[in-house]
Order: structure tokens, then C-alpha cells, then sequence
């Protein structure tokens, strides 16, 4: 009864067997695979809102007139604003 051995010992070497070997250039996923899931929860539930937040901060909401490009002039009076 023999049993494999996962690295070449004395015996394989000296039998000419090929060492069994890993193949170090292939792309392992299973770890993507298991973050896959947070990864997209946490880009809906966390990144997009700030995104959308700081998107929004560039924009003035009107009463009459709508919403109008501010560009940076909100950012402005938030550091002029003394309190």
C-alpha cells in the first residue's frame, strides 16, 4: 500500500517522477467570490450616498428657479460662516 505525497521526496527523485507542482501564475477567486457580496453592499449602501452627497453640495435648491449650478460658492460661506 503506498500513499501519494504531495511534494517530491528522496523516493520520486529517484524514481525520475515529475514533482507534483502548484500553479503559482493562476488566479485564485474564492476570496473575490466571498467579498463579492459585502463589496456590493457596502459600494450601494456607503460610497454612493457620499458620492451623491458631494455631487448635490455643488448645486443651490431654490424656491422659485429650481436648482441652480453653485459651484464651489456653498463651500465658500461654509468656511466665511463665523459660527
Amino acid at each position: 500500500m503506498t500513499f501519494s505525497k504531495s511534494a517530491a521526496g528522496p523516493a520520486d527523485v529517484a524514481n525520475n517522477q515529475q514533482p507534483s507542482t502548484v500553479n503559482k501564475h493562476r488566479r485564485d477567486w474564492r476570496g473575490w467570490k466571498f467579498m463579492g457580496p459585502f463589496a456590493v453592499a457596502f459600494l450601494l449602501v456607503f460610497i454612493i450616498p457620499i458620492i451623491y452627497a458631494i455631487y448635490i453640495s455643488f448645486f443651490e435648491k431654490r424656491m422659485v428657479g429650481g436648482t441652480v449650478f453653485a459651484g464651489l460658492s456653498n463651500y465658500k460661506r461654509l468656511f466665511a460662516d463665523g459660527h
